[in-house]
């Protein structure tokens, strides 16, 4: 088994994690924290829909326990979490699943002063402030920088690209399987305006700088890959690297 087949995405309500079975077995991000009902209802009221009540309650739960079940019925075994960023729908159950899971933590460089409390992150523009308070990160220590073009393993490979945050990264698994992270968002069929094509940029209320973030897409075209799995909406599974290379011309024009 290899390539698409030993990638694993798990549903989070509104996100995914994923778990990459290669030279070693990877958990790609970690999903969200408890959501209250005063921030489910913020969402709702503002025209953003959740999902159907299984989605909503992976969000009202967090993702903790749905990620550790995912684990423990295939009877899967991390050896290691790579965080894409350290936005806290991607690492809001990464101090939890570190400790129980007993496995080391990968991020760029870049991200790792956030991500361990030592800097704080630019405010949130997307909630009020006291609301956004609830998504403040949960500092966890991270034991493995990662840098652009880095083999984490034989078949897994670092790509930066900096513009959704400072560290943001892809991984490319078996030079089959990018993992975008936010660097591109997927269609969305609950949520047509954050993404009503196959390949849209990443929000610009989330990123650090969105210019910056489509720019780099350009990066991605010097690897090779058929699929493309991002963290939000839905996947691409047939001629991803042109559909990838005809939004890039296209946003370049």
């Amino acid at each position: 088994m290899g390539g698409l087949q030993s990638v694993h995405a798990i549903e989070l309500g509104n996100v995914k994690a994923f778990i990459i079975e290669g030279e070693k077995t990877v958990l790609v991000d970690t999903g969200v924290k408890p959501v209250p009902d005063e921030i489910l209802s913020f969402f709702e009221r503002g025209g953003i829909k959740l999902g159907d009540a299984r989605q909503v309650e992976y969000l009202r739960r967090g993702s903790y326990y749905h990620i550790m079940n995912y684990i423990g019925e295939r009877g899967l075994r991390v050896d290691a979490i790579i965080c894409t960023h350290y936005h806290t729908d991607h690492t809001g159950c990464l101090k939890e699943l570190k400790e129980t899971l007993k496995v080391p933590v990968a991020m760029h460089h870049l991200d790792i002063p956030v991500m361990e409390g030592r800097v704080a992150p630019p405010p949130s523009t997307m909630l009020p402030p006291r609301l956004a308070a609830h998504f403040t990160i949960t500092p966890c220590p991270i034991d493995i920088p990662l840098h652009h073009d880095q083999r984490f393993t034989a078949d897994l490979r670092v790509i930066h690209l900096e513009g959704h945050t400072a560290g943001n990264i892809c991984l490319l698994f078996q030079d089959e399987v990018l993992l975008p992270g936010d660097s591109i968002m997927g269609k969305n069929l609950l949520n047509p305006v954050m993404g009503h094509d196959e390949i849209n940029p990443p929000l610009a209320n989330a990123s650090l700088d969105q210019e910056k973030a489509i720019a780099n897409l350009q990066k991605l075209l010097d690897y090779k890959f058929r699929a493309i799995l991002p963290s939000h909406g839905e996947p691409i599974t047939e001629n991803a690297y042109q559909k990838l290379k005809y939004f890039v011309a296209s946003v370049r024009q």
